[in-house]
């Protein structure tokens, strides 16, 4: 009896534990309005290359507890959930080389494919592409793929740290696109774009790296009508570039035919550039440099952008080939004035939190598509993205229908305690590297920030703002800024580009006279203002209300006719939409 009485006993903690884990696991995203082919059009994939998308039904097992789970999709849940599923390449990825991309996983992972380890997968938010060895997944065989991942996090050394009163919910999570990118073993592995912008804006040097690989060490079948041929190692292989304008089918530039001195040594027909040919064996390194004579710059009013197809040529045969859209443009600060390709900018933004009614952080394309328009029709020229990378998706749509983004890093509220041995500075320095090395191609990013609320008075907050200025420096020459809530007490910000001054109190005059007395501090200092109030968006009680939507109106009209008599660089109202909090007041 009492070995049956344990037992019993131990079936209903089991079952308990169960319900709980239950309770506390709550999914947001999985019916968020998916569509494959919106990622295929975004990758904007050649012939060459072919996607596996990962999303849909998961397998997750948490606290001996599994269920099913679409992905993308998030959940509020603390602690570590291992994800698993099978997938069976297709005849169309044979003899190709795989890779496996991430565009956001919340927080750490550890991957393995077929029980064999892959990456650690460290940091959230940010885009991952893993290389896979040859010979990991069996083409035409099922696969299996398991991520652990870990949700937890903490107020000391995680990235990001546990959020404080009233800040955002931190979901966790595969919350956005996983998938497979197949490319030929001969192939473009990496490239790159950098651009000088002269100091008058009639020219604009470029310098395009290449990074050429052979993982079938040479050998690459080529189909033809009398059947199927070995090209040799020893072929000789040109890689193409061209950039275009965006209709123009004749390139501005190209190092596919031999260039002259000038007009009269034109021959009637074009000959191919002998230098665009190497023999590739195992992996090369090529930089290309040109200039670009009277350039058309990106802006919001504008936003141009230029094409470049990167080819790579084998025997005449086409043998892999992908592109990149570069917009022009040169972000500076003079003073208190910021300034795009030497124009004046004053700025009219929103805040913006990656959080949606029943989603979670797992917003769907259209949702962002929608909301970008939205924004842009309200007559604002700039999102302030918060806490942490946008979508890669979001920054296409701010290109694409000229929005400037202020693109912050998971850097919230540090104090003493976080950066005394200074050991956190050092863990997100490859988070910030690995962040701007991502996404510094886009010409919608205005400034990179270093995150808001910091301690006000500390020397340790001095020295990490300044390890990280200069590490951004280092990778693009791009404005920094940093939110301030203590203002003039903040000695700081000394460090920063542009100072983002975020008025808290609810009183009008009160937010007046600490702007005033803040900006008496930084005469010449380029600083913006954010601006609003928490409100329940359901009152209607009227102007004498602090928490009814009319008082809301007033404040921000009263805010928004101040900006030009402080004479800041802009404005930016908190916010654009509602998100939800992981710890309240308590109502």
């Amino acid at each position: 009896m009492r070995t049956l009485a344990i037992q019993a006993v131990g079936m209903f903690l089991i079952l308990v534990a169960s319900v709980r884990a239950v309770d506390e696991f709550k999914v947001y995203g999985d019916k968020s309005g998916y569509d494959e082919q919106l990622l295929r059009n975004y990758l904007s994939l050649s012939e060459n290359r072919h996607v596996l998308d990962l999303a849909g039904e998961w397998t997750i097992t948490y606290e001996n507890f599994q269920t099913k789970i679409s992905v993308p999709s998030n959940y509020d849940y603390e602690g570590k959930v291992v994800y698993r599923r099978s997938f069976v390449p297709g005849p169309e990825f044979e003899n190709l080389h795989f890779r496996l991309v991430s565009f956001g996983i919340n927080f750490a992972a550890e991957i393995r494919i077929n029980g064999e380890f892959v990456a650690n997968h460290n940091g959230g938010y940010l885009r991952r592409e893993i290389d896979l060895s040859d010979g990991l997944i069996k083409v035409g065989e099922t696969n299996t793929i398991e991520i652990t991942v870990n949700s937890a996090i903490n107020a000391h050394n995680s990235i990001p740290r546990r959020s404080s009163l009233l800040q955002p919910k931190t979901y966790g999570g595969i919350f956005r696109e996983i998938f497979l990118l197949a490319t030929p073993k001969l192939t473009i592995d990496k490239w790159s774009v950098r651009y000088t912008i002269s100091n008058d804006l009639r020219k604009c040097d470029f310098t395009i790296g290449l990074d050429l690989r052979n993982y079938d060490f040479g050998y690459q079948q080529k189909d033809t009508s009398a059947g199927a041929s070995i090209l040799e190692k020893t072929s000789e292989v040109r890689y193409v570039i061209e950039m275009f304008n965006e209709d123009d089918p004749e390139p501005v530039y190209t190092n596919r035919y031999k260039r002259y001195r000038n007009v009269w040594e034109i021959p009637k027909i074009k000959e191919l550039n002998p230098d665009g040919r190497i023999v590739l064996n195992r992996f090369a390194n090529l930089e290309t440099n040109f200039t670009l004579e009277k350039p058309i710059f990106w802006n919001a009013e504008s936003p141009y952008r230029y094409r470049i197809v990167f080819s790579l040529i084998q025997a005449d045969t086409l043998v892999d080939q992908t592109q990149t859209y570069v917009g022009l443009s040169k972000v500076s600060v003079q003073d208190n004035v910021i300034l795009i390709n030497s124009q004046p900018l004053t700025l009219r933004g929103v805040e913006y939190y990656e959080d949606y009614p029943d989603e979670g952080n797992s917003l769907s394309f259209a949702v962002m598509e929608s909301d970008v328009l939205r924004i842009k029709k309200m007559g604002a020229n700039v999102v302030y993205f918060k806490h942490h990378p946008p979508h890669p998706y979001f920054l296409e749509l701010c290109n694409r229908y000229g929005l400037f983004i202020l693109y912050e890093a998971p850097a919230f509220g540090f104090t003493p305690n976080v950066l005394r041995d200074n050991a956190y500075a050092e863990e997100l320095k490859p988070y910030y590297r690995t962040m701007i090395e991502n996404d510094r191609l886009n010409p919608c990013i205005l400034a990179w920030g270093l995150g808001s609320a910091h301690d006000h008075n500390s020397k340790d907050m001095n020295a990490y703002l300044n390890q990280m200025s200069q590490l951004i420096r280092s990778l693009d020459d791009r404005p920094t800024f940093c939110t301030s809530i203590f203002g003039m007490q903040d000695v700081y910000l000394d460090q920063v580009d542009i100072i983002n001054l975020s008025l808290r109190s609810n009183d009008f005059l009160e937010a007046n006279i600490f702007a005033t007395k803040s900006l008496s501090r930084w005469p010449n200092r380029a600083v913006i203002c954010t601006y609003g109030v928490q409100i329940f968006p359901n009152n209607q009680n009227g102007y004498s209300d602090p928490t009814s939507t009319k008082f809301q109106a007033k404040y921000l009209i009263d805010i928004y006719k101040k900006l030009s008599e402080w004479k800041v660089a802009g404005g930016i109202i908190r916010s654009y939409n509602d998100y939800v909090t992981n710890r309240t007041y308590g109502f």
